[in-house]
């Protein structure tokens, strides 16, 4: 239970970091892109605002792609993944039976 909490705490680690970190790559692009369109530079306004929500669409499309080329291959060797012959396929077949559990459900079956 505490591996899976760490491993979902990292993984979102990453992705929000990866996610900063597009952000401002696609903010420096469409800064350069406006900068060579307009004859003046680019000031602070509504078209610096469009700009920024543009970067952060695009770089949620970048962590959505990142994501699914993570998820698809595990999935589709998921469904691949097969428990080993004689072995059994929950936790719960894993635990033995005591005796005095088996006993008491035989006398729970005979009443």
């Amino acid at each position: 239970m505490v591996t899976r909490n760490v491993t979902a705490s990292l993984s979102i680690a990453l992705l929000t970091t990866l996610l900063q970190g597009r952000t401002v790559v696609h903010v420096a692009a469409l800064g350069r892109r406006a900068a060579r369109g307009a004859a003046q530079p680019v000031g602070p306004g509504a078209q610096v605002s469009l700009a920024v929500r543009a970067a952060q669409a695009l770089a949620y499309h970048d962590i959505y792609l990142i994501v699914a080329l993570v998820v698809i291959p595990v999935l589709v060797l998921g469904y691949f993944v097969r428990p080993a012959q004689g072995q059994p396929r929950t936790q719960e077949a894993r635990r033995p039976v005591a005796a005095s559990t088996r006993d008491e459900a035989r006398g729970a079956v005979a009443r």
